[in-house]
């Protein structure tokens, strides 16, 4: 109740798991502020978060995605999607 909160994630893309952080952080009361900070974001938005800092901002084609892996080393891949063959 009160606090500021600062919210890390590392790839930006629906929204979703951040509004579900949200609706976490709110079940224990109403912060001050929450900072939302973000490694990467990429377009896809479906709800109406802004993250207040940004790494970087990376678009990408049909089929790809970004796969962050790490900590030690952190690597920041962008790779083609595999669809399963019918």
């Amino acid at each position: 109740e009160g606090r500021d909160i600062i919210l890390i994630d590392d790839v930006f893309y629906t929204g979703r798991t951040i509004r579900a952080a949200l609706n976490e952080i709110f079940d224990f009361g109403r912060p001050n502020q929450v900072i939302l900070g973000v490694l990467i974001e990429r377009d896809g938005r479906q709800v109406p978060i802004r993250p207040d800092c940004v790494g970087a901002q990376i678009s990408l084609a049909d089929g790809q995605r970004i796969k962050v892996t790490g900590p030690e080393p952190l690597d920041i891949m962008i790779e083609r999607r595999r669809y399963a063959r019918d």
